[in-house]
């Protein structure tokens, strides 16, 4: 069941690339983590800047190409625990938990504009 309109899913992007540049700087998280999650903020920021979604600047990317990407990026960060180094403070949880948000925030999208 699609229930996230596209607009909406647009302020999740932006607000989930906020959040994924304080939440480990805010917790004090080792800096693997806080590579990993500043790099994904910034890479989610530009891919939504370049998303064909009203909250898109440059409409280039497909929306649902947009969904792939969160999927993936998703899938990234749920794994991450997996493959990255270990490090004092490694918060796998909260890196499991992003990445299924990453994850379902796609599946329950509407893919056009009401």
């Amino acid at each position: 069941m699609k229930i996230i309109p596209v607009t909406v899913h647009g302020v999740l992007d932006y607000v989930t690339a906020a959040v994924l540049m304080v939440l480990p700087r805010w917790l004090g998280w080792n800096s693997n983590v806080t590579r990993l999650l500043t790099t994904l903020s910034v890479f989610t920021v530009v891919y939504s800047l370049l998303t064909r979604y009203p909250l898109g600047l440059w409409k280039v990317i497909p929306f649902k190409g947009h969904l792939l990407i969160d999927a993936l990026s998703g899938v990234a960060l749920s794994t991450s625990p997996a493959w990255l180094p270990e490090g004092k403070g490694r918060p796998r949880a909260a890196l499991v938990a992003l990445g299924l948000f990453e994850i379902v925030a796609p599946l329950l999208s509407k893919t056009e504009q009401e």
